[in-house]
């Protein structure tokens, strides 16, 4: 290949990848982090019913509950396989529940389903304070076809939701010891 034809080529890479997106997810926090006092504490069970994914970036397709701040902040808590139950920090401030993301395996934006306004009831999350949001299973389903061309098809659904906020929040501040003390609230998510 000449020089200038793979020059090329590198640049149509490029250029096809920045039309894909990916979902930023929040990281989730570790059970031994620290209490910040400072920060308020988003939490519950995200659980997604899916195989793990060979060779992916991301390990399975999943999806997301995403968030957007007042103060400009976003953040998307992932569903996973393995590890349900999870905990994100966040700046306090006041937050609307936008939309669920849907993603493949490689953690590539696939779509978008916005969520009616008021989902969340109470918006303003407060320093020093934990939300349980709910207890949420789905499921993500991949099939392809190959005859003449390749054809890939995913699915994702909600499977049931579930209010456990005296069940989780204790599972929660067992696992995570250094949240023990955190006051927490019930803020499920209304879907």
């Amino acid at each position: 290949m000449h020089r200038h034809h793979f020059v090329l080529f590198a640049l149509a890479l490029v250029l096809l990848g920045a039309g894909v997106g990916c979902a930023h997810y929040t990281p989730r926090i570790d059970p031994d982090d620290r209490l910040d006092p400072q920060s308020a504490y988003l939490y519950g069970r995200f659980r997604i019913d899916v195989k793990d994914s060979v060779l992916a970036m991301d390990s399975h397709e999943s999806m997301g509950f995403a968030f957007k701040c007042e103060d400009g902040s976003d953040y998307t808590i992932r569903f996973s396989n393995r590890r349900p139950l999870q905990v994100i920090r966040i700046k306090p401030s006041r937050c609307e529940f936008v939309e669920i993301v849907c993603t493949d395996a490689d953690g590539g934006l696939l779509k978008r389903l916005p969520v009616a306004p008021g989902t969340l009831h109470d918006r303003q999350f407060l320093p020093g304070r934990g939300y349980y949001l709910g207890d949420f299973y789905a499921k993500a389903d991949v099939k392809g076809t190959w005859e003449l061309a390749t054809r890939i098809r995913w699915r994702w659904g909600i499977t049931d939701v579930q209010n456990n906020y005296q069940v989780t929040t204790e599972i929660m501040k067992e696992k995570f010891r250094n949240l023990f003390r955190l006051p927490t609230e019930d803020r499920m998510l209304g879907l």
